[in-house]
């Protein structure tokens, strides 16, 4: 995980008199805040984006976590994704109207019909701030419309290589595998260090883990009690703790000496 965050960073303009921390997804925030775009808040559990109706505005959180959820028409939900700070979500309402309308300028060249059935539906994971930054708000903090264009891009990018990652590993992996890949992912961009690991600050039920990795929450309360019982996966109170980099050392290039429990 951390190869694809470093290769794909949250950039500011790419103006080389700036200094390398104004790069940083922090940096990134602040010039957003500095710049008097809307902030929403809040508390766990509420809605952000409703299923099926496309966002009229770019959101950037600021603080705390988001989930993505799709429905199927069965009723069975199933997470797509979690966002935490500087990551970007609404990239629908960029997509444009029929009509040619939307939060883009109309000058611009047509974008892809947004469809709403593709929207999934969008809650806090606790409490949470998140941006609604206008146009003028992103070309003020990030140096005009070339460097909106540019973070853009790779804000979306890094996006798409950690979905990609995701589902490679709900195809490749047995469920501990995908357990242990997914708290690593939240971990990684999540946590916080403690004694015994990286405790991961965002709640998550066992029936949460079970929507992100494709699996029944049976077979994720096995997963869970066989990574516990290895030492590599611990709790404080509702929190995850992390613990298996010492026992996955060659986990960060691609080589996993681990194998689960029969």
């Amino acid at each position: 995980m951390a190869a694809v965050r470093s290769h794909i960073p949250l950039p500011l303009h790419d103006q080389p008199d700036r200094p390398s921390r104004a790069r940083s997804p922090d940096a990134v925030l602040g010039r957003l805040r500095q710049a008097g775009c809307r902030t929403l808040m809040l508390g766990s559990g509420d809605e952000l984006l409703r299923s099926g109706v496309p966002p009229s505005s770019l959101l950037v959180v600021d603080r705390g976590a988001v989930v993505a959820v799709a429905t199927a028409s069965t009723g069975r939900r199933a997470i797509l994704e979690v966002l935490g700070p500087g990551d970007v979500l609404g990239e629908e309402a960029i997509q444009g109207n029929p009509d040619g309308s939307g939060w883009w300028n109309r000058s611009d060249p047509p974008g892809l019909t947004r469809k709403a059935g593709l929207c999934p539906e969008v809650r806090a994971l606790g409490a949470a701030h998140v941006l609604v930054p206008s146009r003028l708000d992103l070309e003020r903090a990030l140096g005009g419309t070339e460097g909106v264009s540019a973070w853009l891009a790779l804000s979306l990018a890094r996006r798409l290589a950690l979905l990609r990652l995701a589902v490679s590993q709900i195809l490749s992996q047995p469920v501990a595998e995908r357990v242990l890949s997914v708290l690593e992912t939240l971990a990684d961009r999540h946590g916080r260090p403690c004694a015994t690991g990286v405790a991961i600050g965002v709640p998550l039920t066992q029936d949460d883990l079970a929507s992100m990795v494709g699996a029944t929450r049976e077979s994720v309360n096995r997963a869970v009690r066989d990574l516990r019982a290895r030492g590599m996966l611990g709790r404080r109170g509702r929190t995850y703790v992390w613990t298996a980099a010492a026992s996955r050392p060659h986990h960060r290039n691609g080589q996993s000496p681990w194998r689960p429990g029969r």
